[in-house]
């Protein structure tokens, strides 16, 4: 029931004009995730990404992962993870870690993962939007 992301404010408050409020985040650069965002709000002309560039979109009721061509698909299992470090996060969550604990072991093994680490409810996705947590 949780999802992760792990980096330095890389994640953002969205109303996107197809998919609702939700939060979106990526990893690679933080000009991706801005440009991402922009198209997210009015789903027009898909803009160019960095080849391998990886973004989700999460709305109360779903979990969107998109690549560099930005088709949605819809997440699910009882764990996700995305970035270099999401081999060893989600080894660490198929042994039992929860998910703050399995992006911390991530961080330690990829040199590519860091930074601050927010973890939100998936069920209280609309609460956090209301109160502006992304911000």
């Amino acid at each position: 029931n949780y999802t992760v992301f792990g980096a330095t404010r890389k994640i953002r408050a969205v109303d996107s004009s197809v998919y609702g409020s939700g939060f979106a985040a990526a990893c690679g650069r933080l000009q991706d995730l801005e440009v991402f965002c922009g198209w997210l709000k009015d789903c027009g002309e898909k803009p160019k990404l960095d080849e391998g560039f990886e973004g989700v979109f999460l709305t109360s009721h779903n979990l969107l992962q998109m690549d560099d061509g930005l088709v949605p698909y819809v997440v699910s299992g009882p764990f996700f993870a995305l970035g270099s470090g999401a081999d060893f996060a989600l080894g660490a969550m198929g042994a039992g870690a929860g998910p703050k604990e399995a992006v911390d072991i991530a961080c330690r093994f990829d040199a590519a993962s860091g930074g601050e680490v927010s973890v939100f409810d998936v069920g209280e996705v609309d609460r956090a939007l209301g109160k502006g947590l992304a911000k």
